[in-house]
Parts: structure tokens; sequence; C-alpha cells
């Protein structure tokens, strides 16, 4: 079994049960409310924003590449 084989086994439920969320799903069905989805776009831009300044908080901290 190759890797990526052995990666995908070991996290199959997870990955169905990331397809069968509720919120995938009215995406899928086209039934997503509207206000569901910007509310969920801008936790995602307050998310990223901030995770991206970790990452260059750290990278500039960092002793090498």
């Amino acid at each position: 079994m190759r890797f990526s084989e052995s990666l995908k086994e070991a996290t199959n439920h997870s990955w169905e049960l990331s397809l069968n969320h509720p919120f995938v799903q009215e995406i899928v069905n086209g039934e997503l409310p509207l206000e569901k989805f910007k509310n969920y776009i801008l936790q995602d831009i307050y998310y990223l924003k901030h995770y991206g300044k970790i990452h260059a908080f750290a990278a500039a901290h960092a002793d090498d590449f």
C-alpha cells in the first residue's frame, strides 16, 4: 500500500463526515442561505488574516529558512 493510500484509509471517517456536513450539503443542493454564506466568508477572512500574521511573525523570527 502506498503512503498516500494509507493516509486516505486512516482519515476516511473524517473525510466522510466532512462531505456529509449539513453546511456542505446545503451548498451542494443549492439551499445554503446567503446570510449563512456571508457569515462563513467573514469568519474565514478574519481567520486567514490572523493566520497570515502569525506565519509572518514566525518567519521574521526564524533562525533559518
